[in-house]
């Protein structure tokens, strides 16, 4: 990339995207609180009047009485450092680095064929993120959604996509 450090996220460093745990009921239907460290889920009504739940995740419980606590005081970032170490020891520099130009050569493969067709991708500098501009913003969202792919997209109507070590060639092809 042309720097002595780039900074990023290690949220794909073996890090699932989704975490699960068991939802105990509530007397409070409001409020749902797992059995998982540094959870809670919230209720909420989305845009068409279903029940719509979000998750929160808490890296510390200071706030909770100690008998309380489901777990000690930052649980939840050791957890995601013991697992973003496990895969990189599993896989070792060699593998970590041909993950690395695997993730960076498919999102290069991405960006020339939206240039192919016409799109501009606007980042000087990228690893696995893209923002693409010129784009139809309705019909890609329209499309990506049809198929279940999330995108960003931003106010200026430009589009971020961003792939990781489980995209693949058929995942970037399009028509």
């Amino acid at each position: 990339m042309g720097a002595d450090a780039v900074v990023g996220n290690s949220q794909r460093f073996g890090v699932p995207l989704a975490t699960a745990v068991r939802m105990p009921r509530s007397r409070d239907a409001r409020v749902v609180r797992p059995s998982g460290a540094g959870r809670i889920i919230g209720v909420s009504v989305d845009a068409r009047g279903h029940s719509a739940y979000r998750m929160a995740l808490q890296t510390r419980e200071q706030h909770i009485r100690r008998e309380k606590a489901t777990s000690n005081i930052c649980t939840a970032q050791a957890l995601l450092a013991n697992i973003a170490a496990m895969y990189a020891v599993f896989h070792g520099p060699d593998g970590l680095k041909a993950i690395g130009e695997r993730i960076h050569n498919m999102a290069r493969a991405v960006e020339d064929a939206l240039v192919a067709h016409g799109l501009r991708q606007t980042n000087a500098a990228y690893f696995d993120t893209l923002r693409i501009e010129e784009a139809n913003g309705a019909a890609v969202r329209k499309a990506a959604a049809a198929a279940g792919i999330n995108f960003r997209y931003f106010e200026d109507g430009a589009i971020g996509i961003a792939v990781d070590e489980t995209t693949t060639i058929e995942d970037v092809a399009i028509s």
